[in-house]
């Protein structure tokens, strides 16, 4: 079982929640909320206040209607960024590991949405194409699943962290101290990842350019030992 948690929304004033299944440690959902407020000019932040008071608000287990299905599956919303990468880089992986998913009630929201939860939901609120979150906002009231919730305030321009005690920051004051340091320390892991990403592809292209002068060597090897047998001339 994951680290479950809660990310939310203070809007108008009011609180509205969604649950997160895991990763939502500060490490995990805490650092990818940070990056993307950090990442928005003040006229994207003036967006997602819009767009927030757009989102439908529904109730967990509830199915979507079959526009809102065709629409969340095409958009892909159900597949984690991880598991889109597979897809895209290796099929038949990918291929083989949906064979193991099934879902109770994949027209359920939260089916159709399982790959965009926390943070990843944020950049889809943000480009007006999620327009509906569950409602889990009560799920925060249960200390003993609820381990960490975030809520953010456009409106205030204030990110709060609740893990018993509610500590809150101007979204100003997230590019140093406690948030600064962990947002440097997941960009240190980013970079140090995509550098081993690209070394092992550099590796498996000369290891295949090896395998293929190998194989072309052993041909002509081969040709010119037939050529050499008398054999073979006769």
């Amino acid at each position: 079982m994951g680290t479950r948690g809660l990310i939310g929304f203070i809007i108008s004033g009011r609180r509205r929640g969604c649950y997160v299944q895991s990763d939502s440690y500060p490490e995990g959902m805490g650092v990818g909320i940070v990056k993307f407020i950090l990442g928005l000019t003040p006229e994207q932040r003036e967006t997602m206040i819009r767009r927030l008071e757009e989102i439908i608000w529904v109730e967990s287990g509830s199915d979507a209607p079959k526009e809102i299905v065709e629409k969340y599956g095409s958009l892909e919303f159900h597949l984690s960024p991880y598991e889109k990468h597979i897809k895209a880089t290796d099929p038949e992986i990918f291929r083989q590991s949906q064979l193991y998913q099934h879902e109770e009630q994949p027209n359920g929201y939260y089916a159709l949405c399982r790959g965009i939860q926390g943070a990843y939901c944020l950049p889809y609120i943000l480009d007006g194409s999620l327009k509906h979150i569950i409602d889990s906002t009560e799920f925060v009231e249960d200390g003993l699943f609820c381990e960490w919730a975030y809520w953010i305030d456009f409106e205030k321009q204030v990110f709060i962290m609740d893990d018993e005690k509610e500590r809150k920051w101007n979204f100003d004051q997230l590019d140093s101290g406690f948030w600064g340091k962990l947002v440097d320390d997941n960009l240190q892991q980013e970079r140090e990842f995509e550098r081993r990403r690209k070394q092992k592809e550099i590796e498996e292209a000369n290891s295949t350019q090896q395998q293929g002068s190998e194989e072309k060597e052993e041909s002509k090897g081969a040709d010119e030992r037939e050529e050499s047998n008398p054999r073979s001339a006769a």
